[in-house]
């Protein structure tokens, strides 16, 4: 099996699992705060082009699939990637990041999140910025020292809504 089959395969388990379990009601406020500042610093280590600190919010053998592009496999893999724009477009700096439609699901130690975002980025100084749509699905894993980390991060564009 080639490993995209792998990656694939395992995300649409671990979202199975996900879908089928009755109720959210053993994640916690606290649980659903600390998913929400995960995916935080995930978006705040795209804006200051930090690959060290993207890969600090994955499980060892965490997975990254690109919009259009190569799946990730593994922290490692992760810190090597060089410029981190959610489009995969290295061309471009961030002007802003703005996330909305935020849901949270999950139980037990592990738990899903989707979002939609909102990426204005400028390709040169004076030039016009553009404005990129897109979401993102999450499935994270509570830690044994009580921390969330993603297993799996996917994103995509969609049209603007």
């Amino acid at each position: 099996m080639f490993p995209e089959h792998r990656v694939l395969s395992a995300l649409g388990m671990a979202l199975l699992v996900a879908a089928c379990v009755p109720s959210a009601a053993d994640l916690t406020d606290e649980d659903r705060s600390a998913i929400t500042a995960l995916s935080e610093r995930y978006l705040q280590a795209l804006v200051d082009d930090d690959a060290d600190a993207l890969a600090s919010l994955f499980v060892e053998d965490g997975i990254r699939l690109v919009n259009g592009g190569a799946v990730t496999h593994g922290r490692a893999a992760i810190q090597g990637l060089g410029r981190l724009t959610p489009t995969g477009d290295p061309a471009g700096d961030f002007l802003s990041f703005q996330t909305n439609n935020v849901t949270i699901g999950g139980e037990g130690g592990l738990a899903h999140s989707w979002l939609d975002y909102d990426l204005v980025t400028v390709t040169s100084e004076g030039a016009v910025p553009s404005t990129t749509y897109g979401r993102f699905l999450n499935v994270v894993r509570r830690q044994p020292d009580g921390n969330w980390l993603f297993v799996a991060v996917m994103f995509n564009t969609r049209p603007a809504s």
